[in-house]
């Protein structure tokens, strides 16, 4: 038994007989280095040189305390060159010492045995000692020691040819030692196991085959095996695991430890393997019809060949398809089929598959009645059942008597036509179709009518059933041509009576009804316009509506109070001369409608040109990257030359007289797609008008990137940009001829004038972010007002009351002479109900007097209602707020119900009280307008209210304003 052996390394310090760098030459034992735990770790290589059995040279390691090792390795590096079996550097052998002087050797490594543990290093071309080689010390003769020293000396069997001279060097680098610890093991160490690799082999006859075999444990005390053949006529195996195959068969290689365990085997010997050198088919090429079969067989060559198995494949399975080496026909065209072997010869067969076609065609009638407007369906038989294209085609010889579509065949007019159906190849069969008339079985007037206004016409209708009645013709007669007369189907009333009306179809069924013709009383008359603003030789079409719609509008009498101002035509107003008038639509004295006209020669207010096309003239439709030569104006000037023309162009930019681009609006690679141009006299003077409208991108009518602006031109050589569609792109400026007139457009805020400095040259132009300014309103304008009430009468106030007036025909010459100057004051109206101030200008302008009035309750807790509001008008959504001016007490009601309840706000929600419990001012200041909406909920929609104020003798109402939520906001 030997004892356990522990491979951790030992030892802190170590040091040697020799004079290693850095250290002085003359110390013959140097502490020169520290090594790892169990290891000697040089910071420098220890060098020897003339080695010799005499003189040894040795490295000594000193450890911490005694210990007992059972082997040692030692890495060292020579520069003797000669690498020839035998030749080394050196002999080697350790001994142990207790007081550093005296030692013990323990093992010493003979010619032979040196030679085991070097190796030459080809990378270096040095011998270097094998790290994986560990010399062995002999536990059983040593003691423990602290002290160990490695000797080399010079070996006797060094080559002659390669003697250790004092150049020759032998470096230490690492030396380890490995100590004995633990129990003692058993001495000898039996196998357990033997491994086979592969463990079971197959090869050809001929060939050969290695096999490994490893014996467990590792440590075991005898690893030898030995290799046996259960049958060396099929199989041999030698000593180191090589297999020679003999003959075909089976046969058991074993291995087999000295102690008898042993491991098997099984090896096959197969025979020479013949590969497949051709695959030939009984047919190269095949003709089958959809749903055929065929069956295709192969050979291969050689006969005796060891994989005959082919894969069969189509090029086209979805044609033809195969398994094994049957074919099946399933669509018609070409497919190729193909055996390959497994060695990869192969062979093919081209397949053509061809259709089934059709033999004949049978229909399930040969001959059809239906009558007009009837369908029915025609069924076409094919044969055979299997034919590869069963479609039809139906035709018709008469077209306009019967259509057929997929079989079906509809009947269209009276008469006689013949159905074909045709299949792919030709085959065919006919139906002779007989079409039979319709007649009507009722026939009714609708709708029914009872009256005809006299002098009108109404359209006559009937129904005639079935729909699909052949002839539908309608005869309509009058039983008194002279109280109703009839011209195809519109009937007239001639005279007041009545008379009965007819409708009589082709096969004389009749329906009758009895009309009266009555003269319609036209009861009510609204022109859409009240007021309307037309310059001198401008005209108007005003619109009026009638109640009953069914009356006769030509019976109006249109007249105008002035027809020096502006004259009226059935409908059409024709402005003469500056001034006012009233037009008038009547039905009779008491049943009409006005609207007041006024005419100028000149608008104050830039406004109504603005972003509108009224009165333009189109002078061209989309232009690209053309420049249009347009007309301008002689009195505008731009660099001292009248613009006569400018040029516009549709990449947005305008030249003044030349065509160079002075003005740019968004210039870029745009597209015109209309331009406008319009001539007018504004302040007095003349004005020019251009409306470029288009898109800022050539290609793209998106809407971001519409581009619409306008260009105004004054005698005053000013002008005015007006942008109206703005996609921010492109460059805007404008050649001011004095300085720099880039401009930025921004939306909501696209105006920019142009002032000239020097207007009678058109130099030094100066631009201005802002509107064109409105000409100032003339200082002779004349303002006056009068009162009305609900009847149309007019007053005026004459010693603090109201007075009736005497109308006069001109509405004009009623405030010239009766009307006041100032606004009344609130006091007087309160004898009417319902007061209305009217006002009247001679000059036009877009400044409204304010109307302000003071009212106080006299006497105390009087109740002041107002009129009854109508919100019905589209432009009113709904109520943004409600605020009050008032001074002293006041309570504030509304209903929406003609008084019959009542509303108020009690600072969170709205609650119905009486008329004289309502809400004082600050409260109504404070309803919000989602508050206002809630309101119009709880009254279902309720769009008619009145306010109501309950005040004092002290309360004065001084103001009280309503604002609606309109549709711009």
């Amino acid at each position: 038994m030997s004892e356990i052996k522990d491979q951790n390394r030992y030892g802190p310090y170590m040091t040697s007989n020799s004079a290693p760098s850095p250290f002085s030459t003359t110390s013959s034992v140097n502490t020169w280095a520290a090594f790892r735990a169990f290891s000697a770790s040089l910071d420098d290589d220890i060098s020897f040189t003339g080695l010799s059995d005499q003189t040894p040279q040795w490295v000594q390691v000193k450890l911490d305390q005694p210990i007992r090792i059972w082997a040692f390795r030692v890495y060292i590096r020579t520069t003797v060159s000669n690498k020839d079996a035998g030749d080394v550097p050196c002999n080697l052998w350790i001994s142990g010492s207790n007081d550093g002087t005296n030692f013990t050797e323990l093992v010493r490594l003979n010619d032979t045995e040196i030679t085991n543990y070097v190796q030459w290093d080809n990378t270096i071309s040095k011998y270097l000692w094998d790290a994986s080689e560990i010399v062995e010390v002999t536990p059983s003769t040593q003691e423990e020691y602290q002290y160990y020293r490695v000797y080399f000396g010079k070996t006797a069997h060094i080559n002659p040819n390669s003697v250790i001279t004092d150049s020759s060097t032998v470096k230490i680098t690492l030396i380890d030692f490995f100590r004995v610890t633990g129990t003692p093991e058993p001495s000898v160490i039996e196998v357990e196991e033997i491994q086979i690799t592969p463990e079971t082999l197959t090869i050809e006859i001929g060939k050969t085959a290695q096999l490994t075999a490893a014996v467990l444990p590792e440590n075991a005390t005898d690893k030898s095996i030995t290799w046996e053949s259960s049958d060396e006529t099929i199989l041999t195996v030698t000593d180191t695991g090589i297999v020679t195959a003999l003959a075909i068969g089976n046969a058991t290689v074993t291995v087999r430890a000295t102690n008898g365990i042993f491991k098997t085997c099984p090896v096959t010997v197969t025979p020479k393997y013949e590969a497949v050198t051709q695959v030939e088919l009984n047919q190269s090429a095949l003709s089958l019809t959809v749903g055929e079969a065929a069956q295709l067989t192969a050979s291969v060559t050689p006969e005796n060949a060891s994989n005959k198995t082919l894969e069969w494949t189509s090029t086209a399975p979805e044609i033809a398809s195969v398994t094994e080496g049957t074919v099946n026909a399933l669509s018609v065209g070409d497919a190729r089929i193909k055996a390959t072997s497994a060695d990869g010869p192969s062979a093919e067969c081209s397949v053509t598959v061809l259709p089934v076609l059709v033999e004949s065609i049978v229909l399930d009638q040969s001959e059809l009645e239906i009558s007009v407007g009837d369908s029915r369906v025609i069924v076409a038989t094919i044969l055979p059942e299997n034919a590869t294209d069963k479609s039809v085609t139906w035709a018709t010889n008469d077209p306009d008597t019967v259509s057929v579509n997929n079989g079906t065949v509809t009947g269209l007019q009276v008469g006689v036509a013949i159905i074909t159906g045709t299949t792919s190849n030709g085959k065919t069969a006919a139906c002779t179709v007989i079409v039979k008339e319709v007649f009507a079985q009722s026939i009714a007037i609708t709708p029914q009518i009872s009256t005809i206004p006299l002098g009108q016409s109404v359209s006559l209708q009937a129904a005639i059933l079935p729909q699909n009645t052949t002839n539908k013709a309608v005869t309509w007669e009058s039983s008194d041509d002279s109280i109703i007369h009839i011209e195809g189907n519109r009937a007239t009333g001639n005279a007041i009576g009545n008379a009965v009306i007819t409708a009589r179809s082709s096969n004389d069924l009749t329906d009758s009804c009895e009309v009266s013709v009555v003269e319609l009383v036209v009861e009510s008359v609204t022109l859409v316009q009240k007021n309307v603003t037309l310059l001198v030789n401008q005209t108007h079409y005003l619109s009026v509506t009638i109640d009953p719609p069914e009356a006769n509008p030509e019976s109006l009498v249109w007249t105008s109070s002035d027809e020096s101002v502006a004259t009226v035509s059935n409908g059409t107003v024709t402005a003469v001369s500056e001034g006012y008038c009233k037009i008038k639509a009547a039905a009779s004295d008491t049943i009409f409608d006005t609207c007041i006209v006024s005419v100028t020669t000149q608008l104050d207010h830039i406004d109504p040109y603005l972003n509108t096309t009224e009165g333009m003239t189109k002078i061209s439709d989309v232009k690209d990257d053309d420049t249009l030569l347009c007309a301008g104006a002689a009195w505008f000037k731009y660099n001292g030359v009248a613009c006569n023309n400018l040029y516009i162009s549709g990449n947005s930019w305008v030249g003044f007289g030349a065509s160079t681009e002075h003005l740019k609006i968004c210039r870029r690679d745009a597209k015109l797609y209309t331009l406008w141009r319009q001539e007018f006299t504004y302040g007095g003077k003349s004005a020019l008008k251009f409306r470029w409208d288009g898109y800022s991108r050539y290609n793209s009518t998106s809407s971001s990137y519409k581009l619409t602006w306008e260009l105004f031109l004054f005698e005053d050589n000013t002008l005015f940009v007006y942008v109206i569609d703005n996609p921010n792109e492109g460059t805007n400026g404008f050649d001011t001829l004095g300085g720099s007139g880039e401009f930025t457009l921004v939306a909501g805020q696209n105006n920019v004038t142009g002032y000239c400095d020097n207007p009678g040259e058109g130099k030094a132009f100066r631009l201005v972010k802002e509107k064109y300014p409105d000409k100032p309103v003339m200082p002779d304008e004349v303002i006056k007002y009068l009162i009305g009430d609900v009847n149309g009468n007019l007053y005026t106030i004459a010693n603090e009351h109201l007075s009736l007036l005497e109308k006069k025909e001109s509405l004009s010459e009623n405030f010239l002479t009766y009307g006041m100057d100032t606004v009344p004051q609130g006091a007087a109206l309160l004898e009417m109900d319902n007061p209305k101030i009217l006002y009247w200008k001679n000059k036009l302008s877009w400044i409204v007097p304010k109307i302000q009035a003071l009212v106080s309750a006299i006497p105390p807790d009087q109740v002041v209602l107002t009129r009854e509001i109508d919100m019905n008008d589209p432009s009113i959504l709904g109520i943004n707020s409600m605020t009050a001016d008032i001074e002293g007490y006041a309570s504030i009601t509304l209903t929406f119900d003609h008084n019959a309840t009542w509303w108020k706000f009690d600072g969170t929600e709205w609650i119905q009280t009486t008329q004289d419990n309502g809400m004082d001012v600050s409260t109504i200041n404070a309803i919000t307008t989602e508050q206002w909406a809630n309101l119009l909920t709880l009254v279902d929609g309720g769009l008619m209210y009145r306010l109501s104020f309950v005040m004092n003798e002290t309360s004065i109402l001084k103001r009280f304003d309503v604002d609606y939520i309109n549709p711009e906001g």
